[in-house]
């Protein structure tokens, strides 16, 4: 099984057999990262130690932006993600599990669809903005008149950082 594990890299996962078993509920496993560059082919950069908790939610798809090409798999699609019983999104997002902290409940939002053009975006200033709903930054330069003044003095900042 191949995953995009940094960019222009491929893994594969197999079975570490020499890593001591921790319980019915853990595994261990070895990626090999791979990399394969334009017309060139593929080879092992570095073997990288992975533990993957079989309770756990598998992801259930790859997100992608369509503006900065983020790739990161997601483990759920929705406004009420998983163990956040308390917790619900003002718009469809792509979740995943937080992998900076070993509670459950903790999660990071990628992206969801644009309100406007329906395309995949992340949170990343640079694509997108929340205002009631998610919007690329193509649609909000584009509807600009649309949006309150706020929003059209940060979209001048943000032009004048880019020029700089």
């Amino acid at each position: 099984m191949g995953a995009a594990i940094l960019p222009g890299a491929q893994g594969t996962l197999g079975n570490a057999y020499h890593w001591p078993r921790e319980g019915t509920h853990a595994r261990n496993y070895v990626t090999n990262v791979t990399e394969r560059k334009h017309g060139q082919s593929a080879k092992c950069v570095r073997n990288i130690p992975v533990r993957m908790d079989l309770d756990e939610p598998q992801p259930k798809g790859l997100f992608e932006c369509e503006l900065c090409r983020l790739s990161v798999p997601y483990t759920y699609y929705g406004q009420r993600p998983p163990n956040s019983q308390s917790v619900v999104l003002l718009e469809e997002c792509f979740v995943t599990k937080d992998p900076f902290t070993p509670e459950k409940e903790k999660f990071l939002i990628l992206g969801s669809p644009c309100s406007l053009c329906k395309k995949s975006v992340c949170v990343g200033t640079e694509c997108s903005l929340f205002y009631s709903k998610r919007f690329c930054l193509p649609c909000v330069t584009q509807h600009r008149e649309g949006f309150p003044p706020e929003i059209q003095q940060d979209l001048d900042k943000r032009k004048a950082q880019k020029k700089s």
